[in-house]
């Protein structure tokens, strides 16, 4: 093939094979990131699971059975995984599949109408590799993110309609019902309904009313039903994970950093919009949105997770933002400089998604140990789904059918085991979610010279070491702080497992602590090991021994 035919075919005038490679590449890139991350699953999902293990088999939408606790924020989700199993769909099989649907879904979404126009936006999301990992991950992400990108899509359209603005609230129900952030992008829209730069008109009234009408269409019977099933306004995870604090916050601010830092840069064209005044009075719905979320994500102190999971459903809208920028600088007309920029800008997306996935056992190992993974797309299993599952299966095995176990790490475990469960992070226990945690905000830093020294490596080293000289570090990690060894104790359960899902005699948490230095704790409890025995591949990413089982150890009540 002629290489100047190519590259005229490129960089010229539209040509078919712009079109059909634009048009290809976005399914082509998502499919290769979708193989590299293949191995990945994660903890959480398995608590989904069991809610739906229970719902299926008639016991109830419960954790527990005969325990009305709403662990989960993701009731249209539990309902579609459902809906496969009912069909008899494994369940993990069937978390697999919808994510993977609803990705190729958002994507097709991304594509735009107009006929001159690529899907710079399709292009930029199937070439982030956090996209495709929780396509993967059995959680809601993706699915709340197309339904967020749908309700904001038919919100923008020009010939918008009174029935439009009823569809639009109903989809943001959906989103609502899939993840409580929902009602956010529910709240923000709702005010540009009723935003006009001439004033409230009867129309813009009219479509505010008939969007609000199709919101609670939905949500409203779903609300009620959920408050009276479970008499609680907000799920156990609202009450661990709400709120705020200065640790919070700090941490907050270095995801936003980090994320920025690391997917950011297609930002940097705005610099060649020139009329930005006017871009931005066009464009202030879309940089509400992601702005206010972001400064939401800040708020509640990011994530652990990997691949930047508290950002991902927001990346259609953060792509969908920037193909509008794309059409909007100043060097669009020169089509060569304009395609060259953008290929550019996919081909540096695209590199720093492949360098995000560590290569190899020992690469791998060293990302999952850093505090700064959840910049990391990882091809295995997350420790706690990938342990727990082989531990589950070992108690399924020899421990009695109807003992209670009390663990920190409550997806695979209980879900392998079928065991009753206590969770000692609160986040399926009210009574632990309810518990009000106090810090010493003193041990922070509180002048400029101070906060500017965390800028250094030396300086953060200074923090973290005062700071664990009076916490555990996972109590300081957002959605992991709480916890209550008096009230774990109280309620007597048969089996204890201290720090992860493999266990320890060390606690990693409040409530291990809390256990662990309780005076009669040690009279009723004794400390066991096991072997349990692993045979796959995988096993050298997560234990460095060369046999093939690990160690796990629990406490058993012996009186």
């Amino acid at each position: 093939m002629n290489i100047k035919y190519v590259l005229y075919s490129l960089f010229n005038k539209k040509s078919r094979t712009q079109d059909i490679l634009c048009k290809t590449l976005p399914f082509v890139f998502v499919i290769f990131f979708l193989n590299q991350l293949w191995g990945f699953y994660h903890d959480d999902a398995y608590i989904v699971l069991r809610y739906v293990q229970n719902f299926l088999d008639g016991n109830g939408l419960v954790w527990n059975v005969g325990e009305r606790v709403e662990g989960y924020s993701t009731f249209l989700w539990v309902m579609l995984i459902s809906l496969l199993g009912y069909c008899g769909l494994d369940l993990v099989i069937a978390l697999r599949v919808l994510g993977i649907t609803f990705a190729l879904a958002t994507i097709l979404l991304l594509f735009n109408s107009k006929k001159d126009e690529y899907p710079w936006g399709a292009l930029l999301l199937s070439t982030n590799s956090c996209f495709a990992l929780w396509a993967l991950g059995g959680l809601e992400t993706i699915a709340f993110g197309f339904f967020v990108l749908l309700g904001c899509l038919f919100f923008l359209k020009k010939d918008q309609s009174l029935k439009t603005s009823f569809l639009v609230g109903i989809i943001f129900s959906l989103a609502a019902m899939t993840r409580p952030e929902g009602l956010l992008f529910f709240a923000l829209t709702g005010l540009f309904f009723f935003y006009n730069p001439k004033g409230l008109s009867t129309i813009n009234f009219k479509s505010s009313m008939l969007y609000v009408a199709g919101f609670l269409f939905l949500y409203l019977p779903y609300f009620i039903w959920r408050y009276s099933y479970y008499g609680y306004l907000f799920p156990c995870t609202f009450y661990v994970k709400g709120g705020t604090n200065i640790f919070k916050l700090l941490f907050g601010t270095r995801y936003l950093y980090h994320f920025l830092m690391s997917y950011g840069f297609p930002l940097l064209i705005i610099l060649f919009i020139k009329n930005k005044k006017n871009f931005i009075k066009q464009n202030l719905y879309l940089i509400t949105l992601l702005s206010v979320f972001g400064g939401y994500v800040l708020f509640v102190g990011g994530d652990h997770m990997p691949g930047f999971r508290f950002f991902v459903p927001t990346l259609p809208l953060f792509y969908l933002f920037i193909h509008t920028v794309f059409s909007e600088v100043s060097f669009r007309q020169n089509r060569r400089v304009h395609m060259f920029v953008l290929i550019i800008i996919v081909s540096t997306n695209f590199f720093v998604s492949f360098i995000s996935i560590p290569r190899g056992i020992s690469q791998t190992r060293e990302a999952m140990k850093h505090s700064y993974k959840y910049r990391n797309c990882f091809s295995i299993p997350d420790h706690a789904a990938y342990v727990g599952k082989h531990v589950g299966l070992y108690i399924k095995d020899n421990w009695p059918a109807k003992a209670t176990i009390a663990l920190n790490v409550v997806g695979a475990i209980p879900y392998f085991s079928g065991l009753r469960s206590i969770d000692m992070l609160g986040l399926n226990d009210y009574t632990i979610a309810q518990r009000e945690i106090s810090y010493d905000y003193s041990l922070l830093p509180h002048n400029v010279s101070e906060f500017t020294s965390l800028l250094t490596v030396g300086g953060r080293k200074d923090l973290v070491h005062k700071l664990t000289q009076q916490y555990l570090l996972w109590q300081l990690i957002p959605g992991h702080g709480k916890g209550d060894g008096q009230y774990i104790l109280s309620r007597k359960p048969d089996f204890i497992i201290i720090g992860f899902a493999h266990g320890a005699d060390k606690p990693s948490f409040l409530g291990d602590k809390e256990i662990l230095s309780s005076p009669d704790f040690y009279s009723s409890y004794i400390l066991r090991k096991a072997r349990v025995k692993i045979t796959d591949q995988l096993f050298p990413y997560f234990f460095l021994n060369k046999e093939d089982f690990f160690d796990f150890t629990y406490y058993e009540r012996i009186n």
